[in-house]
């Protein structure tokens, strides 16, 4: 509710990030049938790749009218992790769109983004960030340009 009254002029340079998860079918953890009778149906049946199958965990970043960085990430994503993405991702992305340091940055209340760490590179950087609450409903159009990815 503190941006409600933004307008597009405001929210066009907000460099809206996210990481999201891409499989080559639609999930690739466990998959329960609940009627046993059921369990071999084509519709019960989900097709995996041997050797696990795979998939890759990535982070991207937008502005209203172009992606920044796509960046494959490896393993569970902590605040190093997350330190070497802003450095060498969430900045270049700004400036690869022509914003240079005059954008503010959104990121999701993940444990890792806001470490002591991170949230001192931050103020190091002078990175202006937009305040964004825990547990909210996900508003980040970012999720609009997952789900497109994840149908392509």
């Amino acid at each position: 509710m503190a941006h409600a009254d933004w307008t597009w002029v405001d929210l066009s340079i907000v460099l809206w990030s996210d990481e999201s998860r891409f499989t080559p079918f639609q999930n690739d953890g466990r998959v329960f049938v609940r009627r046993p009778h059921e369990a071999y149906r084509n519709s019960c049946v989900v097709p995996i790749l041997k050797f696990g199958g795979g998939g890759l965990t990535v982070w991207g970043a937008m502005l209203y009218r172009e992606t920044g960085f796509l960046t494959p990430l490896k393993g569970n994503l902590n605040k190093d992790g997350y330190l070497d993405v802003l450095r060498n991702s969430a900045i270049p992305s700004a400036h690869l769109l022509g914003y240079g340091d005059n954008f503010i940055f959104q990121d999701d209340s993940a444990p890792c983004h806001r470490a002591n760490d991170v949230k001192q590179w931050k103020s190091d950087q002078n990175m202006r960030c937009l305040e964004w609450p825990q547990q909210s409903p996900d508003l980040n159009p970012i999720e609009n340009l997952w789900r497109d990815l994840g149908e392509a």
